[in-house]
């Protein structure tokens, strides 16, 4: 998926530069996606743990608000109990 210099500079003079870019979904392909509430993602950018119930299997997973602004990385502590391990500025 690598792209040359040209082709993004092709693409920043016709504004298409968000093209380019790897959906963060995609990113981390191990790790399962898990979308969080509304209080939860206020939660998780705060840097406390949630319950994550439909991820009680999963040891890592991706937490994302909406389907594509990846907000952190959380690691399962205990049961369905997650805690952000990277929370990435929104």
């Amino acid at each position: 998926d690598a792209r040359t210099l040209e082709d993004v500079e092709r693409a920043a003079q016709a504004g298409t530069e968000e093209e380019l870019f790897v959906h963060p979904r995609r990113i981390l392909p191990a790790f399962p996606c898990v979308t969080a509430t509304e209080e939860s993602a206020a939660r998780i950018r705060h840097g406390h743990a949630v319950n994550l119930p439909e991820m009680s299997r999963a040891k890592q997973v991706k937490v994302f608000a909406g389907q594509a602004e990846l907000i952190a990385i959380a690691t399962r502590v205990a049961g369905t109990l997650f805690h952000p391990k990277v929370v990435l500025a929104g």
